[in-house]
C-alpha cells in the first residue's frame, strides 16, 4: 500500500509539471512545442500504464517505481520480447534486487544506460551500457 501511495504522489507531481510546462509554453507563444511536448509525455504514461495492462499489480507498481528510479539517474527501462503479454510470474522483486545490484554503475556512469526486461522463450533482464551488455540476469 506505501508503495501504491508513493507512486499515486509522484504521478501527481508529474502532472503538475506537464501543466506548467505547457503553460510556459503557450505564455511565451511557442504553439509550436505543445502537440510536440503532449505526443512525448502521453508516450511516456502509456509506457507505464502498460506495466498494469500486461503484468500483476504487485509487478506493475515495482516496475513503476523503477522507472522513476531509473529516470533520476537518466537510465531507461524497456521491456521487450513476443511473450509480454502472457508472462504471468511475479518478477517485480527480482527487476528490483538486480537494479539495487547495480546501482553504483547506474548512478555514476555518464554514458547510455538502460534496464532491459526481454520476456521470450528465456525470460531474463539485461543492463546495457553504450549499447553493450553489461550484466544479464534470467527472470
Amino acid at each position: 500500500m506505501e508503495r501504491a501511495i508513493k507512486i499515486i504522489r509522484r504521478e501527481r507531481h508529474e502532472f503538475l509539471n506537464y501543466l506548467q510546462i505547457l503553460r510556459g509554453f503557450f505564455q511565451l507563444g511557442k504553439y509550436d512545442k505543445v502537440l510536440e511536448y503532449i505526443d512525448r509525455v502521453s508516450m511516456s504514461i502509456q509506457e507505464r500504464q502498460e506495466y498494469f495492462r500486461l503484468f500483476k499489480p504487485e509487478t506493475a507498481l515495482i516496475l513503476t517505481e523503477l522507472y522513476y528510479l531509473l529516470e533520476s539517474v537518466e537510465a531507461t527501462l524497456t521491456i521487450s520480447g513476443d511473450k509480454r503479454g502472457q508472462y504471468n510470474k511475479d518478477f517485480g522483486p527480482v527487476v528490483e534486487r538486480f537494479v539495487l545490484e547495480n546501482w553504483e554503475l547506474l548512478k555514476t556512469y555518464t554514458g547510455k544506460k538502460e534496464v532491459k526486461i526481454i520476456l521470450d522463450d528465456f525470460p531474463r533482464i539485461e543492463l546495457i551500457i553504450d549499447d553493450q551488455k553489461s550484466q544479464e540476469q534470467l527472470l
